[in-house]
């Protein structure tokens, strides 16, 4: 789906615009059903606040200025310009996950404000403690609020990695799991010898007192 932009200020000027049109009978033109794509997610958003007479909420969705590039590069490449006054990192850790940390954080620094909202504090809340920064030299107001997690996220006493493989513990039962993240690589054997392979993980994780879950 497209981003709203401040010049399609209803669903009927952003359904005309970004709704293909074809003349082929044999198109499936399967994007010609944009509307139903944009009331469903809006009202996925605004629940039954989404009626027809305040088209579905549309207003109260955040617009870029018209023509304005907002993918994740152009973002940190304006800011670091001076061209952003704000900025809420709701959830992200751009300061560690940008393919140029350094550039994020001394566009952070350019910043009159930031509201960032976690579980814990990482490089993003905390962006002026990276390298080369200086504390004394920034200017940003940092808002850090709380964010709340399941159980099982908050339970988990820590991580332990090997690769592919990691297990994860959970404190409130004493017991862990171990996974293998196939994105990773690795080496290319049936789950059962990897097993056999990482059975280093199971001791540690047995000897911080952890049985394994079934």
């Amino acid at each position: 789906m497209p981003v709203p932009s401040a010049d399609l200020p209803t669903t009927a000027a952003y359904i005309g615009k970004h709704t293909p049109k074809s003349k082929d009978p044999q198109s499936a033109n399967w994007w010609g059903n944009r509307n139903k794509y944009l009331i469903s997610y809006l009202k996925a958003i605004y629940g039954a606040k989404a009626t027809k007479e305040n088209d579905f909420g549309y207003a109260w969705l955040p617009k870029l200025d018209p023509g304005m590039n907002g993918s994740w590069l152009m973002i940190f490449d304006n800011m670091i310009k001076g061209k952003f006054k704000g900025f809420f990192a709701w959830g992200q850790n751009p300061a560690c996950s940008g393919s140029n940390s350094t550039k994020v954080r001394n566009a952070l620094a350019k910043l009159e404000w930031m509201v960032t909202t976690n579980l814990f504090d990482n490089e993003t809340a905390s962006f002026w403690k990276g390298p080369g920064m200086d504390p004394a030299a920034g200017k940003t107001e940092v808002f850090f609020l709380p964010a709340a997690g399941n159980v099982s996220t908050l339970a988990r006493a820590g991580v332990f990695d090997e690769g592919a493989t990691r297990v994860d513990t959970c404190q409130a039962c004493s017991r862990y799991i171990k996974t293998r993240d196939s994105r990773k690589g690795g080496v290319d054997v049936p789950l059962e010898v990897e097993d056999l392979l990482t059975i280093h993980l199971d001791l540690l994780a047995s000897r911080e007192g952890f049985e394994r879950g079934k």
